[in-house]
C-alpha cells in the first residue's frame, strides 16, 4: 500500500508537470510570436533604410503606417540615426523621443551597444519609457554598404516598443495564472541570468517546469508550478485508495493505464509543440526574406514549400490578380502538375471557374469538399481527375485595406474540409504572402517615384521647416552645381543665395508658403562655381497627418536663357542699338511719368531738343563707321553732363533729348537750372573730338573733328499739352537755335511765334 501509495503521488507529480508543461509551452509560443511579429514589421522599414540611408521622414512615416497596421500592438516606431533618435511615428505622444542620445542613457546604453558590436537585433526591457509606460523594446542595427567600396557603416537602428502589459494580455497569461503561477526572467534577453521581469522570483527554487524563450538577440525563461503546489491534487485519489484496498488489483490495472495514456498524451502534446514551433520558424524565415528585399517569386514559393513540408498531404498553389482585374495569373504551385498549372493561368475570375475564381470573385473564402461532385464545367472537371485532385480550400489574399490580390489554394486528394487549426494555418500563409505582394509593390512604386523624379527636367528638391535640404533629384545637381550630398543638411541660404533680393522679398515668400499656400515667382540665385543664373520657383508645403506643414517641396526651372533673350528684345524695343541710350518710345514712357510727378510735386521740369552741327561733312567724308564713333562720344558727353535721375535719349540720326525731371517749383530758377545744364552739354560736344579708326585711312589711323549742337529747350508743369507737343516745341526752340547762328541755346515759349 506504501508503494502505491508513493507511486500514484510521484504520477500526480508527473501528471501535474505534463498539465503545466502543456500551458506554459502555449504562453511560450504566444509570447515568441508576438514579439517575432514586431521584429518582423520592424525589420522591413530597418531593410529599406539600409538601402536609402537619405530615408526622409515622409517616407519612414508611410513605412511606419504599413508596419504599425501589420502589428497593432507596437506603441510606435522610430528611426535611430547613428545613437540619436531622427523620426517618431506616430509623433502625438512620442515627443519626448525626438533627439534622444543613448549614449546618454545608462539604463540603455549598454544593450544598444551590445546591438552594435553584435550586428544582431537585441530585445530590451521591459522598461520604464521616456514618454510613459513598460514597454520591451526591439532594435534591429541598420549597416549599409557601399556600392563602389564595398564598405560597411553602421548607420543607426530602427525600434519598436510593445507594452509589457499587451504582450502578456496577448499571451493570456491572465487566463493561466488561476491554476498555474508563472514567473519570467532574463530583463534584456539576459535569459536564465537575468533580472525576473514576472512573477515570484522564488518560483525558480521550487523545481519548476522552465521553458526558454527565444527572442531576437537573447531569450527569457519561464518558470511554473501549480498554484497549489506539486501533488496538491492527490489527496483525494489517496483517500479512495486507502479507502478500498480491497480493490488494489483493479487500481493497479487502471494506474497502468493511466500510465500510458499520459505517456501517450505527453508524445501528442510534444509532438503538437514541435509542430508549433516549426510553423513559427518557418514563418520567421518567410519574414525574414520579406525584410531582406527576396524576389516576390522566391518567397511564394517558400510559402507553398513549408506549407506542403509540414502537411503532406496538402497541394499549395497561389495565384495573382492580373492588371486587368479580370483573371487569376499563376503565380507558384510547386507539387501541381504543369498542365493543371496551364489550366489554371488566365482563369477567369467569377462564380464558374472553381474555388479560386469563387474567393476573389467573393472576397472570401471557399470550401469545396468534392470537386468531382461540383458544377464545374466538364473539360476543368476532367483536368481535375487527371490531375488526381479532389478538395480545395481557397483563401482570398488582401492588403491592408481590404483589396483582393489573389489567393492562396490548397488542393487534396481527397474529400477534405478544413479543421479550425487549418482554417488558422490557411488564413496565417495568405497574411505573409499578402505582406510579399504589398512589399514588392511598395518597393517598386518607391523605385518609380525615385527613378522618375531623378529623370524630372526640373530640379526638385525637398527641404525641412527651416529650409534645410532633405533631398534633391539629379536636375538640381545640375543646375546648381552641388552634389546630393553636398546639399543635404544645408540651408537654401547657404547654398543658392546670391545677396540680389532684399529681406522684404524673402519675408513675404516665407509668410506665404508657412500660411500653407503655393508661391510661384522668380529668383536670381548662385551656383556652386558662382555664377549667377534665374530659376523659376514654385515651392509647395506638405502637411502630416495632423496638418502641420512638416517640408516643402520645390520645383526650379532655369530661365536664364529666356531672361536674357527677354533683355534682349526689352533693348531693342526701348533702346537704340548704337549709343544703347533710350529711344523716342522709352523717352515718351518716362516723359509721361515725369508729368505726373510734376503734377504732384509741383516742381517744374525741362525737355531739350539736340542737334549736332556739321555731322553731315563727316559721314559724308569719312562714311558712316567714323559718324557711328562721333555719335557714340557726343553721347557719353552728354550722359555725364546730367543727374543720374534725368534722361538722355537719341532719336536717330545726330539728334539727341534730354529730359529734365523736378527742378523747383520757381518758374525762374527752374529755366536758370536747365539753362546752366544745357550750357555744360554745349561746351562738353564743343570740346574737339579724336575718333580712332579701326583700319587707316590714307596712312592716317585717327581723325580729329570739331562739331557744336544747337539746342532747345521747353519748360513744363503739369502740362495738359500731349507729350508730343512738347518735343515738336523743343525741337522748334532748336530750329530757332540753329537759325541763330548755331552752338547756341533757345527756350521756346508756347504761344509765342
Amino acid at each position: 500500500m506504501l508503494t502505491l501509495d508513493d507511486f500514484e503521488r510521484k504520477q500526480a507529480v508527473q501528471d501535474q508537470r505534463l498539465h503545466v508543461m502543456e500551458r506554459v509551452s502555449a504562453l511560450d509560443a504566444k509570447l515568441e510570436a508576438a514579439i517575432s511579429k514586431s521584429a518582423a514589421s520592424t525589420g522591413i522599414i530597418a531593410s529599406i533604410f539600409a538601402t536609402r540611408p537619405d530615408l526622409s521622414q515622409t517616407e519612414f512615416i508611410q513605412l511606419a503606417r504599413h508596419a504599425k497596421t501589420l502589428s497593432p500592438d507596437i506603441l510606435n516606431l522610430a528611426l535611430i540615426r547613428d545613437t540619436v533618435v531622427n523620426y517618431a511615428y506616430p509623433l502625438a505622444g512620442n515627443e519626448k523621443i525626438i533627439g534622444l542620445d543613448y549614449r546618454q542613457l545608462p539604463s540603455q546604453w549598454p544593450v544598444y551597444q551590445r546591438m552594435m558590436e553584435t550586428r544582431q537585433p537585441v530585445t530590451a526591457g521591459p522598461m520604464e519609457l521616456v514618454q510613459g509606460g513598460v514597454a520591451v523594446v526591439v532594435r534591429i542595427p541598420v549597416y549599409h554598404t557601399d556600392p563602389k567600396s564595398g564598405e560597411e557603416r553602421f548607420l543607426g537602428a530602427v525600434s519598436a516598443p510593445v507594452l509589457f502589459d499587451s504582450l502578456l494580455r496577448e499571451a493570456e497569461v491572465a487566463v493561466l495564472e488561476p491554476t498555474v503561477s508563472v514567473a519570467i526572467r532574463g530583463r534584456d534577453g539576459q535569459g536564465s541570468t537575468g533580472e525576473v521581469i514576472y512573477g515570484d522570483p522564488a518560483l525558480f527554487n521550487e523545481q519548476p517546469v522552465l521553458r526558454r524563450i527565444t527572442l531576437p538577440g537573447g531569450s527569457w525563461e519561464i518558470a511554473a508550478i501549480p498554484r497549489a503546489g506539486w501533488g496538491s491534487n492527490n489527496t483525494t485519489r489517496l483517500w479512495v485508495i486507502r479507502t478500498l484496498g480491497g480493490l488494489l488489483c483493479i487500481l493497479a490495472a487502471l494506474m497502468a493505464y493511466a500510465v500510458v495514456r499520459h505517456l501517450q498524451q505527453r508524445a501528442e502534446n510534444e509532438a503538437e509543440l514541435k509542430q508549433r514551433s516549426a510553423e513559427l520558424s518557418c514563418q520567421n524565415a518567410v519574414l525574414e526574406m520579406i525584410t531582406h528585399h527576396a524576389a516576390l517569386p522566391d518567397i511564394l514559393e517558400m510559402l507553398t514549400q513549408l506549407v506542403e513540408l509540414h502537411n503532406p498531404e496538402m497541394l499549395c498553389a497561389i495565384l495573382l490578380i492580373d492588371k486587368d482585374g479580370k483573371h487569376l495569373r499563376h503565380g507558384v504551385a510547386p507539387s501541381l502538375p504543369d498542365f493543371f498549372k496551364r489550366a489554371l493561368h488566365g482563369l477567369a475570375i467569377g462564380e464558374t471557374t472553381g474555388a479560386c475564381g469563387m474567393a476573389v470573385s467573393r472576397g472570401e473564402r471557399v470550401v469545396v469538399e468534392d470537386m468531382h461532385s461540383h458544377s464545374y464545367p466538364e473539360d476543368f472537371r476532367a483536368l481535375i481527375v487527371r490531375a488526381g485532385l479532389q478538395s480545395c480550400w481557397a483563401q482570398p489574399v488582401k492588403d491592408q485595406d481590404g483589396r483582393v490580390l489573389g489567393t492562396f489554394a490548397i488542393y487534396q486528394r481527397h474529400p477534405a474540409t478544413p479543421e479550425p487549426a487549418e482554417i488558422t494555418l490557411i488564413e496565417n500563409y495568405a497574411a505573409l504572402a499578402a505582406l510579399a505582394i504589398e512589399r514588392t509593390q511598395t518597393t517598386e512604386t518607391l523605385r518609380l517615384h525615385d527613378a522618375a523624379l531623378n529623370v524630372a527636367a526640373s530640379a526638385i528638391s525637398i527641404a525641412d521647416r527651416q529650409a534645410h535640404v532633405v533631398w534633391a533629384n539629379q536636375a538640381f545637381t545640375r543646375l546648381t552645381g552641388y552634389s546630393l550630398d553636398e546639399a543635404v543638411g544645408r540651408t537654401y541660404g547657404r547654398l543658392l543665395k546670391s545677396g540680389l533680393h532684399g529681406n522684404e522679398f524673402y519675408r513675404d515668400m516665407w509668410q506665404t508658403i508657412l500660411a500653407g499656400r503655393v508661391w510661384h515667382g522668380e529668383l536670381t540665385n548662385r551656383r556652386k562655381d558662382g555664377a549667377l543664373y534665374h530659376d523659376e520657383t514654385t515651392i509647395t508645403p506638405v502637411r502630416d497627418q495632423s496638418g502641420e506643414i512638416t517640408h516643402f517641396v520645390t520645383m526650379r526651372q532655369d530661365v536664364t536663357e529666356r531672361k536674357i533673350a527677354e533683355e534682349q528684345l526689352k533693348n531693342l524695343a526701348f533702346y537704340d542699338p548704337l549709343t544703347q541710350l533710350p529711344n523716342r518710345r522709352l523717352l515718351l514712357d518716362r516723359l509721361g511719368l515725369a508729368l505726373a510727378i510734376s503734377k504732384r510735386s509741383g516742381r517744374y521740369g525741362a525737355l531739350m531738343f539736340l542737334d549736332l552741327d556739321n555731322f553731315k561733312p563727316l559721314n559724308d567724308q569719312h562714311g558712316h563707321d567714323v559718324g557711328d564713333l562721333l555719335l557714340m562720344e557726343a553721347a557719353r558727353r552728354i550722359v555725364h553732363c546730367v543727374r543720374a535721375e534725368d534722361t538722355v535719349a537719341r532719336f536717330g540720326g545726330d539728334e539727341f533729348v534730354v529730359m529734365l525731371k523736378e527742378l523747383d517749383t520757381d518758374r525762374t530758377v527752374s529755366a536758370t537750372r536747365a539753362h546752366g545744364v544745357a550750357e555744360k552739354i554745349r561746351a562738353a560736344v564743343g570740346a574737339p573730338y579724336r575718333l580712332e579708326l579701326l583700319q587707316a585711312e590714307n596712312g592716317e589711323t585717327a581723325i580729329e573733328h570739331h562739331c557744336t549742337t544747337s539746342i532747345g529747350i521747353v519748360m513744363f508743369l503739369n502740362h495738359e499739352s500731349p507729350r508730343e507737343d512738347l518735343l515738336k516745341w523743343a525741337d522748334i526752340g532748336m530750329y530757332q537755335a540753329k537759325a541763330a547762328g548755331r552752338d547756341t541755346i533757345r527756350f521756346y515759349e508756347p504761344g509765342n511765334t
